[in-house]
Order: C-alpha cells, then sequence, then structure tokens
C-alpha cells in the first residue's frame, strides 16, 4: 500500500483557490480546450433547484477571469502535482490514519463504531464506514490525546468520542453504492445470496488496502474526510472544555448533580443544522437522567425574549406565558431541556393553544422569522420555544416584488411560520403538500416533502442503491398530547383569543415597550440571525454535492457548489462568496445582523456594509407604532385565514332551513345588511395606487387552498367585488363605492395602449372569469354609468375572448366554451365592446360539439344546463331557431345515473342551476316554441327543490350565492308562477335572505371557504352574499348575476 501515496490522482482534490493562487500557463491551447470541455460537461448537469450551471457565478466566486478559469480546469492530475509538489497535509494524515490502521488490531469498540462486515441487529447501511474506518480511528485519538493535555480527560468509550456517524454515511454512502455496483455488474462478489454478496464487499471495504484504493478514485472525497474530521475534532474538543468550565451555572440552571465530564451518559450531536464550522445544537444527558441543551451562540435573544414575556404576564395576560430558561455565555449558551408533557385534561389543552395565540402576538410585534414545528415543544399546558435567533427580521429589498397583497401578507402574522402554512408542490405524481408550521406542522399524515430526499433501497443486498423519494417529514414535539395520543387541529377559538388579548396589551402600552429601558429596548444591542435562503435550498446543495461524478476533482465540486450564487436576485459579491465559502466547508451557511444595524455579517466579519435599507429595530417599532384595532381584525383575519388552508373539508355546520325563518324578512334590513358588506370590502381593500386588491383564498386545484390576492376575475376577483360596489353605490346614489370602482378600472386598463396578446395569456376568458369579468363589469356600468367607460376596453377585448374561446377545452360555464360564449353575448348585445357576428357563430358551433347524448350532468356553472343556457343566448342573439332547440334538448335530458346532483341544491351543479337556466331560456322571446318542454323541466326541478327544501334534512353550509343560502334563495324566487312553488317557497326565500342578513350584521356572512371563513369574492364571498341581499331590496334595479348576459333588469330574471 505505501506506493500509493504518491500517486499523482490524490493531487486532483487540489481546489480551485488553490490551482489560481499561482495559475497555469494560459497559453496552452490543449488545457484550454480541456478546460472548456469541462464547463460544457458540467454545464449539462441537472442542478438542485433546476438551476442552470453558469460560468459567470464560478468567476464571481473564484474572483478570477475565464481565461484563468478554463485553464486551471483543465490541468490534469500529473500537471497538478508538478506546479503543487508537496504531498498536501490531509493526504499526510489519510496515508498515516490507514497505515495505523493496517498495523495495528481494532479493538472491538472501535470496530462497532468504524462499520465493517454487517453483523446481527446491526444496520446494514452503516457497514459502509468500514472504508473510513481509519479515518475515525485517528480522529478518536487525536481528540483523546488533545483533552489530555487539558483539564478534560476521557476514556476511549466517552460519548463526547463517538463516530459522527450520520454527517460520514452521507459522505461516503453515494460513493460507496457506486463501488458496490461496479463490483456486482463486474461479478467480484461472492455468494451465492444476495446478503452474502454485500457482506462480501462490506467486508471489502473494511480492509485498509483495498479501502485506500478505491478512495484514490475519489481525492475531493479523501480531502473533505479529512477537513470534516479536523472540525470535529475541533467542536468536540471545545464543547468538552466549554461543558467543564460551565458546570456550576449548568448545576444552578437544571438542577444535575453531575460534578464532572464522566457524568455525561450520552451526547446527542447535530440537534440542528451545522454551522461556522460544523458547530451545531446539542443534548448532554447526565447520569441523573437531567439534560442540558448547548448551543454553539450567545443567548442575548432567548435572554431578552424572557424579559418582554415578564412584562406582557405582569401587565396582565389571562393565561401566563414561560420562557425557556438560558444561561448566556456570550460565545455560546446553556438552555433547559424541555421534554414533551400531555395535557391533564381539556382545560389545560385549551390553554395550550391560547397561549400559542398569545406567542403568536409576541412573535408578530418582534417580527419573528423562524417558529416551525422543528422550534416548540408540548409541554403540558405550555408550547416552549427554544430558538430565537430570528427575531428582528429587517425587509430586504430585493423581497419586494410589487404585489401590495404580497407585500401586506409578508409584513403579517403569517411569515413567523408559527401559523399553519401549506407548501404545494406538483408534478407528474401529482400534488403533495407539507405544513412545517409551529402550530400544525406534522399533524397531517399524507403529508410530504415538497423536494425528494435521498433513500436507501435494498439495504443489506448487492443491489444496495439510493433513489430520491418524496418522504413523510421528521416527526416533531409541536402538537399537544392528551390521553396518549396527538390532539389536531388546533383550536382556532383559543388560539384568536390568545392573540387579542396580548396584542391588546401590547397595543395599550406601545410607547413604554420601545422606550428607553423598555421590554424591546433590550434587544437593540442584540444580534440576530437573518434567513436570506430556504435552509433546504442548503441542504439539497450540501447532499447533491457528494455526487461521485463531483468527488474525482476537485474543480467540478467547486464548479457545483459556486451554483447557488446565481439564483434570484441576491446579487451582493461579498455574501455570494460567503455562502460558497460556508457550503465548501460543510456548513449551511449563516448570516447575522445587529437589530439596530444594517450591516450584513458573517463568523469572519461585516460583508455589506447597508445590505439592509432599514434596520430590524427600526422595523419593529414602525410596526408596535401601527398595532391598531384595524391592524388586530387583519391579522385576526389571515389567521383564521390560515387554519382554513389546512381544513379543507371541514365545512361550516350547517345552516338549517328550519332555523332560517327566525329573522324577519325585511328589506329594509336587507339593505342595511349589503351595506354592512360593502363598507368592509372598503375597509380591507389595499391601494396603492395600481388599483385596489383584497386578501382572500385561492383555491389551488379541487383540495388546496392558498393565502393571496384576488384576481381580476368576476368569480372570486377584483370585478365581482366591483360588480356589487357599483351596484351599492347606484341604489344609494353614494360616491365613495364608485370611487373604489373607478380606481379598479383605472389600474386595470390604460386608455391609451392596448395589452400585448402575451400578456393576456394568463387570462381567462369564461364570463365569471378574467376578461369576460371585466367585459361584463363594463357592460354593467355603460347601463349605470352611461356609454363611454367601456371604449377604454374596445375593440381588443371581444378579440382575446374570441382567440380564449377557441382553446377552451371543457364546455361549461365556469371553465370552458359556454363562459366565453356568454361574455361574446354580453359585448355583442349591449355594444359595450364590439363583438363580431362571425366570432358568435363560432361560438355556437363550438358549443353544439359539447351537446350531451343521452344524459345531462345538472348545473349552470360546473354542469349542462349552463351549455344549454349559452346555446339558447347565442341562438337569440343570431335569430339561430336551431341553437334554442339543442339547448332545450339538454334541459329535457335526464339527469345521468352517476350524477351526485340528485339532491344537490347548488347554483353550480345542482337544482338551482337548472331552474335558473330553463327560466332564463323561458324569458326569450324566440324560445316561445319550446314552452311547453321548458315548463316541464320548470315543474319537475321545482318539485325536486321543495323536497329538498322542505325535508328534515339541511341542505347548505353557507351562504354564497354558488352553492349556498343566497344562490338558493334566488332559485327559489323563481317558482313563485310555476306549478308545485308559490308562495310557500317564495317565503322559504324570504327566510334564507332574512337569515343571511341576520348572520351578516351578527358575526358576518358564513362564505363558501374552508370554515366559512370571509372572502371577499363574488360566487363564493361576500360580494356575493352582498349582491342577493341588495336584489332582496331593489331587484328591479339589480339584475340576477348568476343567470349572465342580462344587464338591465329587463333583461334578467
Amino acid at each position: 500500500m505505501a506506493n500509493i501515496w504518491d500517486d499523482a490522482h490524490w493531487w486532483l482534490a487540489t481546489t480551485l483557490a488553490e490551482r489560481l493562487s499561482e495559475p497555469p500557463s494560459r497559453t496552452d491551447p490543449r488545457r484550454r480546450e480541456r478546460g472548456m470541455a469541462k464547463v460544457r460537461a458540467l454545464q449539462e448537469r441537472r442542478l438542485p433547484h433546476g438551476a442552470v450551471a453558469s460560468l459567470d457565478a464560478l468567476c464571481a466566486a473564484e474572483q478570477s477571469s475565464v481565461e484563468e478559469l478554463t485553464a486551471a480546469l483543465g490541468e490534469t492530475s500529473a500537471e497538478l502535482k508538478s506546479r503543487f509538489p508537496a504531498r498536501p497535509e490531509w493526504l499526510t494524515i489519510i496515508r498515516a490514519a490507514w497505515t495505523a490502521h493496517e498495523a495495528a488490531p481494532v479493538d472491538a469498540d472501535a470496530r462497532c463504531l468504524c462499520g465493517g462486515r454487517p453483523t446481527r441487529g446491526h444496520d446494514p447501511v452503516r457497514s459502509l464506514l468500514g472504508w473510513v474506518a481509519p479515518l475515525v480511528r485517528w480522529a478518536r485519538e487525536e481528540l483523546a490525546d488533545r483533552l489530555r493535555d487539558s483539564p478534560v480527560d476521557l476514556e476511549y468509550r466517552h460519548p463526547l468520542l463517538s463516530a459522527d456517524d450520520d454527517t460520514l454515511l452521507s459522505m461516503v454512502q453515494q460513493p460507496a453504492l457506486l463501488e458496490l455496483e461496479t463490483a456486482r455488474s463486474a461479478g467480484r462478489l461472492c455468494g451465492a445470496a444476495p446478503e452474502d454478496r454485500f457482506a462480501c464487499f462490506a467486508t471489502a471495504l473494511a480492509n485498509p488496502c483495498t479501502g485506500a484504493r478505491l478512495l484514490m478514485g475519489y481525492p475531493v472525497l479523501a480531502r473533505e474526510l479529512v477537513e470534516h474530521v479536523r472540525r470535529w475534532i475541533e467542536v468536540r474538543h471545545e464543547l468538552a472544555v466549554r461543558t467543564v468550565a460551565d458546570l456550576d451555572l449548568i448545576r444552578t440552571l437544571t438542577g444535575t448533580t453531575a460534578k464532572g465530564l464522566d457524568a455525561v451518559v450520552a451526547v446527542g450531536f447535530g440537534a440542528g443544522d451545522p454551522h461556522r464550522g460544523g458547530r451545531s445544537v446539542t443534548i448532554l444527558t447526565f447520569e441523573d437522567g437531567v439534560r442540558v441543551v448547548y448551543k454553539p451562540r450567545g443567548a442575548a435573544p432567548e435572554r431578552c425574549f424572557a424579559g418582554l414575556v415578564q412584562y406582557v404576564n405582569e401587565a396582565g395576560l389571562t393565561h401566563a406565558l414561560r420562557p425557556v430558561g438560558v444561561v448566556d455565555r456570550q460565545t455560546h449558551s446553556w438552555a433547559v431541556h424541555v421534554s414533551v408533557r400531555p395535557c391533564a385534561d381539556a382545560e389545560e389543552l385549551r390553554r395550550f393553544w391560547w397561549r400559542q395565540g398569545a406567542f403568536l402576538a409576541l412573535f408578530y410585534v418582534l417580527r419573528a422569522y423562524d417558529m416551525h414545528m422543528h422550534n416548540v415543544i408540548a409541554d403540558g399546558e405550555f408550547p416552549s420555544f427554544f430558538d430565537l435567533e430570528v427575531l428582528f427580521h429587517a425587509p430586504a429589498d430585493f423581497e419586494d416584488d410589487g404585489a401590495q397583497i404580497a407585500r401586506k401578507l409578508r409584513e403579517s402574522v403569517l411569515t413567523t411560520l408559527l401559523l399553519p402554512q401549506q407548501r404545494i408542490a406538483q408534478d407528474d405524481e401529482g400534488t403533495h403538500q407539507l405544513d412545517v408550521s409551529g402550530m400544525t406542522g406534522g399533524s397531517c399524515p399524507t403529508d410530504r416533502e415538497t423536494r425528494r430526499t435521498v433513500q436507501i433501497l435494498d439495504a443489506g443486498t448487492d443491489r444496495m442503491r439510493t433513489v430520491r423519494q418524496r418522504m413523510r417529514p421528521s416527526r416533531a414535539d409541536n402538537l399537544p398530547t392528551r390521553d396518549g395520543g396527538r390532539v389536531d387541529p388546533a383550536d382556532i377559538e383559543q388560539v384568536v383569543g390568545g392573540f387579542v388579548d396580548c396584542y391588546r396589551i401590547l397595543m395599550t402600552t406601545k410607547d413604554a415597550l420601545v422606550s428607553d429601558g423598555g421590554p424591546l429596548s433590550a434587544f437593540r444591542t442584540t444580534e440576530v440571525r437573518t434567513v436570506l435562503r430556504n435552509t433546504s435550498e442548503y441542504t439539497e446543495l450540501l447532499t447533491a454535492s457528494w455526487q461521485p461524478s463531483l468527488l474525482r476533482d476537485g474543480a467540478d465540486r467547486d464548479f457545483m457548489t459556486s451554483q447557488l450564487g446565481d439564483r434570484g436576485e441576491l446579487r451582493q459579491e461579498a455574501f455570494l462568496r460567503s455562502e460558497v465559502r460556508q457550503l465548501r466547508q460543510g456548513d449551511v451557511p449563516v448570516f447575522q445582523v445587529g437589530v439596530a444595524g444594517t450591516a450584513l455579517t458573517d463568523e469572519t466579519g461585516e460583508l455589506v456594509a447597508d445590505f439592509f435599507s432599514t434596520s430590524g429595530w427600526a422595523a419593529a417599532t414602525a410596526r408596535v407604532a401601527a398595532l391598531t384595532q384595524e391592524d388586530l381584525d387583519a391579522q385576526v383575519w389571515c389567521i383564521r385565514a390560515a387554519f382554513a388552508t389546512v381544513m379543507v373539508g371541514q365545512d361550516p355546520p350547517p345552516l338549517r332551513l328550519s332555523s332560517t325563518g327566525a329573522g324577519v324578512y325585511r328589506p329594509e334590513r336587507c339593505l342595511d345588511a349589503a351595506r354592512t358588506i360593502a363598507d368592509r370590502l372598503l375597509a380591507t381593500r389595499h391601494d396603492d395606487g395600481s388599483g385596489p386588491e383584497w386578501a382572500t383564498l385561492n383555491p389551488l386545484g379541487s383540495e388546496h387552498w392558498s393565502i393571496g390576492a384576488t384576481d381580476l376575475s368576476l368569480s372570486s376577483g377584483v370585478t365581482g367585488i366591483a360588480l356589487f360596489l357599483a351596484e351599492i353605490g347606484a341604489v344609494l346614489d353614494e360616491p365613495r363605492y364608485r370611487v373604489v370602482v373607478e380606481d379598479l378600472l383605472g389600474g386595470v386598463l390604460d386608455p391609451d395602449q392596448e395589452p400585448d396578446p402575451e400578456d393576456l395569456l394568463g387570462c381567462t376568458t369564461g364570463i365569471f372569469g378574467d376578461l369576460g369579468g371585466l367585459g361584463y363589469l363594463l357592460a354593467r356600468l355603460r347601463v349605470l354609468w352611461g356609454p363611454g367607460v367601456e371604449r377604454r376596453a374596445a375593440p381588443w377585448l371581444a378579440a382575446a375572448v374570441d382567440r380564449g374561446l377557441a382553446d377552451a377545452v371543457g364546455g361549461d360555464v365556469l371553465g370552458g366554451a359556454a363562459g366565453a360564449a356568454l361574455t361574446l353575448v354580453t359585448l355583442h348585445r349591449t355594444g359595450a365592446v364590439e363583438a363580431s357576428r362571425e366570432m358568435l357563430v363560432r361560438a355556437g358551433r363550438q358549443l353544439l360539439g359539447h351537446v350531451p347524448e343521452h344524459n345531462r350532468h345538472a348545473g349552470f356553472g360546473r354542469g349542462d344546463d349552463g351549455i344549454a343556457y349559452a346555446l339558447a343566448r347565442v341562438g337569440a342573439e343570431l335569430d339561430d331557431p336551431a341553437l334554442i332547440a339543442a339547448a332545450v334538448r339538454i334541459l329535457t335530458l335526464l339527469p345521468s345515473p352517476v350524477d351526485a346532483s340528485a339532491g344537490d341544491v347548488s347554483w353550480c351543479r345542482g337544482l338551482s342551476g337548472t331552474l335558473i337556466a330553463a327560466t332564463g331560456i323561458l324569458k326569450l322571446p324566440l324560445a316561445r316554441a319550446w314552452r311547453e318542454q321548458l315548463t316541464v323541466v320548470q315543474q319537475r326541478t321545482t318539485s325536486a327543490l321543495r323536497s329538498s327544501v322542505t325535508g328534515p334534512d339541511p341542505v347548505v353550509r353557507d351562504d354564497s350565492l354558488c352553492h349556498g343560502a343566497t344562490g338558493l334563495a334566488e332559485a327559489l324566487m323563481l317558482t313563485v308562477d310555476v306549478p308545485g312553488g308559490g308562495e310557500a317557497m317564495w317565503d322559504r326565500s324570504r327566510a334564507l335572505l332574512a337569515a343571511a342578513a341576520e348572520r351578516v350584521r351578527s358575526d358576518g356572512p358564513v362564505c363558501a371557504a374552508p370554515t366559512g371563513l370571509w372572502v371577499p369574492g363574488l360566487r363564493h364571498g361576500a360580494a356575493g352574499v352582498g349582491h342577493a341581499l341588495l336584489r332582496a331590496y331593489a331587484g328591479d334595479r339589480v339584475p340576477q348575476v348568476l343567470c349572465p348576459a342580462g344587464i338591465t333588469s329587463d333583461h334578467a330574471l
């Protein structure tokens, strides 16, 4: 084995920085060509997060020119050894470790810590560590020697000297398995069974001669292993010395009776990410069972936070909060180890959630940023937060994406990560969700990591290999337990109650909070961590850096680790170089900023003097100054919205029709309720001059929701809200509502410039969509305000809708051709925007392709009834009886046997939609020839509706137009002249509206969102409820929007 240590192949581990310290000649064309070939090969690699490899990024990281880099990349191993003839120090250590290991026997303790041939009950994956057993043994002996030279002397079996198996395994696993595959394919493994062949490989891997020769094929790995164990020695030695020096403080903090390191029986390394040279949070367990948490950083933020907790407790907080006890040693700190305890009863459980809400208020004021599920422990009725280094988050310029709602949400309680927060990823395998929040993270059994992680398949066999899979998130202790089981989801009302109570204390004492000597002023001199990228980006890059192909040449690995800096708007070169440096030493990069400062720093000192435009202290004091009842209401909505995103399917309690008559129907009360909704819409809008927007819940497919801004659509966006505000403004003759609508049009439409077709590619064209909603709004405003306003969108709007119609896949109103056709009818009939007859002809032809042959699916929005209505409206505009006949044929078809709408009374998929479509068609003059058939449809549907709304079972769960009480009321009104309808159905519709008005006046409308959350939109939300209640007062002036294309009340139902 002696002759391998001078092989030039080891010199390929030379880093680019070392190669460039004495740049090679740039005149050799073959070297330059080899360098460019290497660049091209590296640029073809699949990089984490879809990043594209960039030579410019490498130039920035190495502060070098393209010519110098390509020359360095093109050097051979012999050329490198010739330029750097001295044996590198790391290689000297490798040689010494392997030589000593070959010469001396390994005791049983060292063998079990260093891998080798798998034995019964032994994890076969850890057998791969036999490859690096010589280096592990060398490191343990080096550490023991260093400790003997200090006041600390430990036995060889002490847990402080145990191998860092997890990190070492992450480094060697991929190249070891590649060698396993190579040996298996070449037939070099002995044994009849797959397990025997793996044992053969593990034995060979643990042989010093074989292991050294294999390691020479991965010189970068060899070097990184040495660097890792040297950091390991330094960190362990530092921990041992600090533990001995601080024992008196640890005894006072925890109550342990330990008198020395010999009382430590377990050491849990890696309780957090590695930072600053491999340092991480560590948990020490003493022989008396007491545990203590060691943090390789000071605890000034935690110490100041304890003072703030004491302040709100003494100010009269209903349930006192309890901070985690700490000892701050500036360079490091110690904290009480908190263990999970169950709640004894329901009261303790309620207090737990209440305290979570109170903590949320504190974290909101402190601009906390990282309160995820692994940062909180459910200790009975006390939530305990043990890592508070990400406070006073200063807004960075690159975070401003210009979207006003996005800015508002970034400045809300949502950014603490304590509230539920669904991360959604979509790929060819479907949609995947993950909630890592402090309150509800880990509660959903279907949660999967949004990124695939490396997993082992067929462990312990010669086919053992790695694959990338989505896994369940690692278990956390954030959820409370009771009666032996975890309790979830959270008690929302208790969370809100705790938040409101603590918020009001902070709001009423905000001057004292920030005054000199106040509880926040203590933070001013502290330093906090700032998170500029998701940690997952760093960890994925670190994992990828151990790919075998990157461990053969140091230039390859340096190239790949430089690529993270070329993504996003983080363009400060000093920051990017620090990221690369920290990654290359195996750390998750970490950065700090003084609470009262703007300079970005790392462990080496200041990087960028004015990285932030404002300090965290200034941002926090501004937030304290802005604590108001209006802000409290906004944050409470965010809390409820956050819980709604993880409570999909948990509908509000049914609105039992037997009790809806409790409210007396009075048109004036309906008008008051509509005004209440309109005023709240005005109060909750956000407008920075680019037009009003509202925060809302947006559906992501059929099973997920996200918090974001309203879109343009009539269904749930700003045009639907503006329609309601325009209607109530006209009825009440109050200009303040019209002003908001005019602001919206000013932000959406440029009268002097048509939008580029590319800008409209993502816009939906149906009547309830983006462009269709805009067209409907403009047409209605032409009636309300007079001609002129619609000219802002002529003539591009109709053409864009026509293009969208041609691309429509489905046929329905909400997502397909029928919706686009109704938009064209609206524009053509009212003259608001020119829509040609040829467009309508194409629309009718396309709709005929969606006529069902045998059975129909009920419903206006999602069913065939809406297609029938659209066909009839197009036929009426074109004076084409064939289209009317096709529409009637659809309505007279029997419902599909698999249709789930038999008892569905909704507009979108049920009986209300059928009745509205039939009645709307019947009112068309051209449809008189089919009156008998349409009347039969009306009677049949009215009979079914009557059975549903007079039966014992509840039929609606919310107040929405789409499938709630107000939409049902709109349909029931149409039955007054239909046999089987009459006064009873009319009375029921008025009872529905009266009850909805009472709910609006008391607690607000129950919207068609998870948990009934207030959302502003028309079809599912408050604007639609307001629109229906306004029609209850002024139906002769406000057309029904559920049967669109009729713009005046004469044209509507």
